[in-house]
């Protein structure tokens, strides 16, 4: 496993969370994905794209910190090339913070950690 991101947003006095994420080559007889109960309630192996896609039918909600990886993860066509854009960047804790643009604020990260979207309207941005 390959350490890929760190965000730690802050949802001040709601509640602060620290989470990775991390990418690793999945072995060909990697086990099913198994519902814990705690952490998900349902689970699934899938791409970066597929999960973008399904979220943007409408059918999985996806929080702002996940979508950003997942569009980091989805400019890649193979296990290498991601393995390849981890060793690549480095892994600072990215806070998203909130700009007033001319259209509304907006949810914004760094722009220079290798995410193809750096902003988002904050209200289409999905908060946990």
């Amino acid at each position: 496993m390959i350490p890929y991101a760190r965000w730690r947003p802050e949802h001040v006095p709601v509640r602060v969370f620290d989470t990775w994420f991390f990418v690793a080559r999945l072995p060909d007889d990697a086990p099913a994905a198994i519902v814990d109960a705690t952490e998900n309630v349902r689970t699934l192996w899938t791409t970066a794209r597929d999960a973008l896609a399904a979220a943007d039918r409408g059918d999985a909600a996806l929080l702002f910190p996940t979508r950003r990886v997942l569009e980091r993860l989805a400019q890649h066509d193979d296990v290498a090339a991601v393995l390849a854009d981890a060793r690549a960047w480095p892994v600072r804790t990215i806070t998203p913070w909130v700009e007033r643009r001319g259209e509304g604020d907006w949810i914004c990260i760094p722009d220079d950690l290798g995410y193809p979207v750096t902003g988002e309207p904050a209200t289409r941005a999905v908060r946990g």
